[in-house]
């Protein structure tokens, strides 16, 4: 029943595939220069940006050093460059960066720099 439906729906599946690669393609080519580097300037296109801005616009942000919220967690992201915050010893690792109140969404130096005009951080 199923291979009958595939066939039957084959040019439709194909379609939608094609579409979304060339979407995804398109999403990823106009978020780089034209070296292939990717776009961290905080404009529209830097690759950064990944709709934070429905969570993250406008709340305080304060500077703090991380912290284990409970013994099996180990670490944290930044919400945009993933840059990781820890306690332990590592190449790129951060103690400290901003955060909100509840230390649930943390954010680069960088990172916090580079948004913090669009994102309303004052």
């Amino acid at each position: 029943m199923i291979i009958k439906y595939l066939n039957e729906y084959q040019w439709l599946i194909t379609s939608f595939l094609g579409a979304s690669i060339s979407l995804l393609l398109f999403y990823i080519k106009e978020r780089r220069d034209r070296n292939g580097n990717n776009i961290e300037d905080g404009s529209d296109k830097d690759w950064r940006l990944q709709g934070q801005e429905e969570y993250l616009k406008g709340v305080p942000l304060v500077f703090k050093k991380w912290r284990k919220p409970r013994e099996e967690w180990d670490h944290d992201h930044c919400e945009f460059c993933w840059a990781k915050f820890a306690e332990f010893e590592g190449d790129d690792i951060h103690r400290s960066g901003f955060a909100d109140e509840d230390n649930n969404h943390w954010v680069c130096e960088k990172c916090y720099n580079d948004f913090k005009v669009r994102f309303e951080w004052n």
